[in-house]
């Protein structure tokens, strides 16, 4: 990875699964893919060619326990990513014989009951026994879920954890705001975004749509409107955030309204002061970016905010 980065093959990679899995498509009497349009004697198994190029392309972050969660999301070897490429005729079978359940006792049960049944027998297998069962990567055609691979592009330098805490629309907003960091204003991209993240409308939080000036609102821009067009976005502490910082700004310059703001909106503050940092950490750092001389005075304020945040105490 570029500027001192490293990637997730890097840091790590899940080298027993993997062998696993090339073993069974090596091993495959049949249908294995590639081979059956032409003989290739170096052909490596293409489930560990697809893990090596993704594992070059994504990043390690500060979570190796979240990496390795996503990488193997991806590759369809994650415990959701098994079951759904498991025989559940075979799986069926097996519930079958453990409980002692007749063909018709087994067919009278009810779709979810038999789901319940098939998942505990699974979870309880080792990961050969798993895999045994199931398709092999490349023949599983997942379905089209956006939102699987949205919830994985994590902006850089952004907590794991706290990201998966953000409503859909904050999301969005953070995304397109990193993308502007970027030099990134194509409509495209928001509209892209749009889709992965759920969002049906997003007017009220831009500036401009026009094709490749789009750009999103300052906190300033935003005012004190309510945004009612991104569900979800209104009342989050995004939203709290930014006004914080446009009361801070029109009142004196002084962050301590902005700080006051957020202590009287939240629920739970002193719960709340990490997504706050690091919501706040991320729109100081639009500071100074050349393409966004717009931000400035609103990454200035968050940058005092933050650190009136970070030093108050109980």
């Amino acid at each position: 990875m570029s500027g001192g980065a490293k990637s997730f093959i890097e840091k790590q990679f899940p080298v027993s699964k993997l062998s696993k899995e090339s073993y069974k498509e090596r091993t495959a009497a049949q249908s294995q893919t590639i081979t059956g349009l032409g003989k290739w004697w170096g052909r490596k198994p293409l489930v560990l060619v697809r893990a090596a190029i993704l594992g070059c392309l994504m990043p390690a972050s500060d979570n190796p326990r979240r990496d390795i969660e996503i990488f193997l999301k991806i590759m369809s070897m994650d415990e959701s990513g098994l079951y759904e490429r498991a025989d559940k005729a075979a799986l069926d079978k097996m519930v079958r014989e453990k409980n002692n359940f007749s063909t018709q006792e087994y067919r009278d049960l009810d779709d979810d009951e038999k789901t319940r049944f098939r998942k505990k027998l699974f979870a309880k297998m080792g990961y050969d026994r798993k895999i045994s069962i199931c398709l092999r990567p490349e023949q599983y055609e997942r379905p089209s879920d956006a939102h699987t691979w949205y919830d994985c592009i994590i902006p850089t330098g952004f907590d794991t954890f706290l990201w998966k805490e953000l409503s859909p629309a904050e999301r969005f907003f953070i995304k397109g705001l990193e993308s502007e960091k970027n030099g990134n204003y194509k409509i495209s991209t928001y509209q892209e975004y749009a889709r992965g993240f759920a969002i049906s409308s997003y007017s009220q939080l831009m500036a401009n749509e026009r094709a490749n000036t789009c750009r999103l609102k300052t906190p300033t821009e935003f005012a004190m409107r309510t945004v009612g067009d991104a569900l979800g976005f209104e009342g989050s502490t995004l939203r709290l955030v930014l006004a914080a910082i446009h009361i801070a700004i029109k009142e004196e310059e002084a962050p301590e309204k902005g700080l006051w703001h957020l202590k009287n909106n939240l629920p739970d503050y002193w719960a709340s002061r990490d997504m706050l940092k690091q919501l706040l950490a991320f729109l100081k750092d639009t500071r100074d970016i050349a393409n966004m001389p717009h931000w400035n005075d609103a990454a200035r304020m968050a940058d005092h905010i933050f650190v009136l945040v970070d030093n108050d105490h109980v």
